[in-house]
């Protein structure tokens, strides 16, 4: 029970969001592990495309080459793990279904943004996405759930909230001016998509 002990009681402890997850989405997401880890897995493979993409875009970046090929290496390594806990209870991975959550929250939290500030838009949002999916994960690993399942889910909580970190590190690297503003303003967004969103047995 070490790393789950070692998780903070409150599930947003730490991280930029104002509201936690209510405890309906708990109750949906562990009603169908296999649709759950169906979902988790593609969300592993989201991040990593995303990370790729930021490379690809910003080569001449070296603290965000490094940042997201590490990232990258360790969403590809959670990836292989989720879909071992697939295929040890007789599952495919199947297609993903649509992130109702990250498409609202990058159209939302776009609207009307300065094409010059484009990277630091998109790294708050990705940090958003890791900070939700580490409060989740926290959130899972105290759930009902097999003991190996919830320790894994301590595990990732742990990554999620350095990649979060990672995130918000290099939009303040890359950002001319104070941040905070937009950060708030994102996490007010964020929120609002968070209580809206109807509980599901997936991560967002």
């Amino acid at each position: 029970m070490t790393l789950i002990n070692n998780l903070p009681k409150n599930s947003i402890e730490g991280l930029p969001l104002l509201v936690a997850t209510p405890d309906s989405w708990a109750e949906a997401a562990i009603e169908d592990i296999g649709e759950l880890l169906a979902d988790h897995a593609h969300c592993e493979m989201k991040a990593a495309a995303t990370g790729f993409r930021l490379l690809g875009s910003y080569p001449d970046r070296d603290d965000l080459v490094e940042a997201m090929a590490s990232l990258v290496r360790e969403e590809m390594r959670h990836f292989e793990r989720v879909r071992e806990l697939l295929l040890e209870r007789g599952l495919k991975l199947g297609k993903p279904r649509p992130d109702r959550y990250v498409k609202r929250l990058l159209s939302e939290s776009h609207r009307g943004s300065n094409p010059g500030l484009q990277l630091i838009e998109k790294l708050i949002v990705c940090a958003f996405v890791e900070a939700r999916s580490c409060e989740r994960f926290r959130v899972l690993a105290r759930a009902k759930l097999p003991e190996s399942l919830a320790q894994f889910y301590a595990e990732l909580a742990l990554a999620e909230d350095r990649h979060h970190e990672t995130f918000l590190d290099l939009a303040r690297l890359y950002s001319e001016d104070d941040i905070e503003e937009r950060i708030a303003r994102v996490s007010k967004i964020e929120a609002d998509i968070i209580q809206s969103l109807p509980p599901l047995s997936a991560i967002h």
